[in-house]
């Protein structure tokens, strides 16, 4: 079981500093990795979802995020990917099986924004973590 940056909802890390793991860990790489812009990491430009120039279909979306998810460290599988696009707004969660080696489990995360404002928050919304130590609180 590796350990992580703890991370707040923006995908900044969060202070005091301090590391998670286990399923607390999966939730921060989602977060970060949901919340990158494709192509800014220089090292693996197929990293993130585009946000700057968003397809408008929900079934799209959807297959993005699902691509980005399953690359995650720590998870097992993608149980459900959810889009749904009401004229300028988008809103997404998604539901991942947790591998044994980070404490097996779900988690859900959820997020909603409107197609101008870049990166979203996402939020965990299930599981059996302690969102406190994963945001700072």
């Amino acid at each position: 079981m590796t350990q992580v940056l703890a991370v707040d909802t923006l995908g900044r890390i969060a202070t005091p500093l301090r590391t998670v793991s286990g399923r607390d860990a999966v939730a921060a790489r989602l977060i970060v990795r949901l919340r990158t812009v494709l192509g800014e990491w220089p090292d693996d430009t197929a990293l993130g979802l585009p946000w700057l120039d968003p397809p408008a279909s929900s079934a799209v979306w959807a297959a993005l995020i699902q691509a980005q998810v399953e690359q995650v460290e720590g998870v097992a599988a993608v149980l459900s990917v959810d889009v749904a696009i009401t004229g300028p707004s988008l809103s997404a969660a998604v539901r991942v099986q947790v591998a044994e080696d980070d404490g097996g489990g779900t988690l859900a995360l959820s997020s909603g924004i409107y197609a101008d404002t870049g990166a979203p928050p996402w939020y965990v919304i299930s599981g059996d973590i302690d969102a406190r130590r994963l945001i700072g609180g």
